[in-house]
């Protein structure tokens, strides 16, 4: 727990880097707060609580399952004093433009167009939602609604989803 601690003009504070996974919700790249004291033995008591704080928020948000709203109060009782900047969910079919992008140089022509009709396909079933939005469960919506349409249903490699024909039937 020593690890956490940082003594700075003979206070102690509690400093913890946000995890990677969950940067978006963090105005800054690590949490600090003072403990208000400068008895190390009453910094280390202080920190138990504050790891137990900080780990508990960060568990609840990786679950998923919390609200903006809720989220937003989490990261506000952590950082009671600062503004909270929230960001633009991003689109389905930005990200999915933007992998293109990025990869398709290095795809060769039959590649380029399997993957580009995979794409579409998954546009065509699940929408252009925000991408963080995409649950489990539409997982495994998207998984069941192709099962039930089979492979000759699907002309996937053709650069376009020809899925457009049946799809209304199955929503």
């Amino acid at each position: 727990m020593s690890d956490h601690l940082l003594c700075y003009k003979g206070y102690y504070y509690y400093r913890i880097k946000i995890p990677s996974d969950l940067k978006q919700y963090f105005p800054t790249s690590e949490f600090k707060q003072s403990l208000k004291t400068s008895d190390i033995k009453a910094a280390r008591l202080l920190a138990v609580s504050m790891a137990y704080r900080v780990q508990q928020t960060f568990m609840l948000l990786r679950s998923g399952m919390l609200s903006d709203e809720i989220v937003s109060g989490m990261v506000e009782e952590l950082y009671p004093s600062r503004k909270i900047v929230k960001q633009e969910a991003m689109r389905l079919a930005v990200l999915v433009a933007e992998y293109e992008k990025a990869n398709s140089e290095k795809w060769t022509h039959k590649t380029k167009t399997e993957i580009v009709g995979c794409h579409r396909l998954i546009q065509d079933v699940i929408g252009n939602v925000e991408v963080n939005a995409i649950t489990k469960q539409v997982v495994l919506d998207f998984k069941d609604k192709l099962q039930r349409l089979g492979s000759s249903t699907l002309q996937v490699g053709r650069g376009k989803s020809d899925l457009k024909l049946s799809l209304p039937a199955m929503m």
